[in-house]
């Protein structure tokens, strides 16, 4: 199978080899087929100082396909467009914004559809499983590396899929870990975007975690939006450096959420009213 793929840097200048660019085109050609387009579409509830507007918000994100029965992980922010803003507005008082995932599809290569639905969320990973609505085809997937260690200094490659309008053409990005964060929920720190999800792959292509993004406490935000009311609670946070960072959550995490997500049960089907009889004219 072949793949239209492009080469993105971050940063900083990073001159490539030939060895370098048939190596991101090996991860490219292995992990590209795991990494799909997800067309999401969330119902958005806003209320801004009483006044209610209520719309539906589609989005094209990206998902990585962790098991053959199409299990598929995506950044929470592209299924729960209110989440990051419930982070950063905290229990603002004036503000209030709810949102609700209304649909979801695989976008894949041959251009068919399948539609998905939620099958666990974990707010504090900041990521979330699809499945398949229809259960029974196998798909192109990259199961978690057990053990799997990201650390300070690591140079990994995330392969993503650029927007529809480019034809969702694999991407693949060599990045620099820049920081690594232990305890129970450990990760490690990126200076490239998370507007989306994307496949943290080793060299030999294999899963090695996901691009996720991690948003400043609630209270945080809350007081840098106090300390200058003037400026806007985006314009205070960013003076305070509170904008939400990208980051990497490592292999293990992923299998632990896959296991939840195969425990999950399956979500009930709405029963239909039967037909009325028909009436004699």
């Amino acid at each position: 199978m072949r793949f239209t793929f492009a080469l993105f840097s971050t940063c900083m200048a990073v001159v490539l080899t030939a060895a370098d660019a048939a190596q991101l085109r090996s991860v490219a050609e292995r992990a590209g087929p795991a990494v799909i387009a997800v067309r999401v579409v969330s119902s958005v509830n806003l209320t801004i100082m009483g006044q209610n507007r209520a719309l539906d918000q589609e989005t094209d994100a990206v998902g990585v396909v962790v098991d053959p029965s199409g299990l598929c992980v995506v950044m929470l922010n592209d299924l729960d467009p209110s989440a990051m803003f419930k982070a950063m507005l905290g229990g603002n008082p004036m503000i209030k914004i709810d949102s609700q995932l209304k649909e979801a599809s695989y976008r894949l290569a041959d251009g068919s559809e399948v539609p998905a639905e939620l099958a666990i969320k974990d707010a504090e990973l900041g990521l979330a499983v699809l499945r398949p609505k229809t259960a029974g085809t196998t798909y192109p997937a990259l199961a978690p590396q057990a053990g799997a260690k990201i650390q300070l200094g690591d140079r990994v490659t995330a392969v993503s899929r650029a927007p529809r309008f480019v034809t969702a053409t694999v991407l693949v990005n060599e990045i620099l870990v820049n920081g690594a964060v232990a305890g129970p929920q450990p990760y490690a720190i990126v200076s490239q975007g998370a507007t989306t999800s994307a496949a943290i792959c080793n060299n030999d292509g294999q899963l090695i975690g996901v691009l996720s993004s991690k948003s400043p406490p609630a209270k945080e935000a809350n007081k840098a939006a106090e300390m200058d009311p003037m400026a806007g609670l985006t314009s205070a946070m960013e003076a305070k450096n509170l904008v939400p960072v990208a980051i990497i959550r490592p292999a293990d995490a992923l299998r632990k959420l896959i296991d939840q997500a195969k425990a999950a049960p399956a979500t009930p089907a709405v029963p239909v009213a039967p037909a009325a009889p028909a009436t004699k004219p």
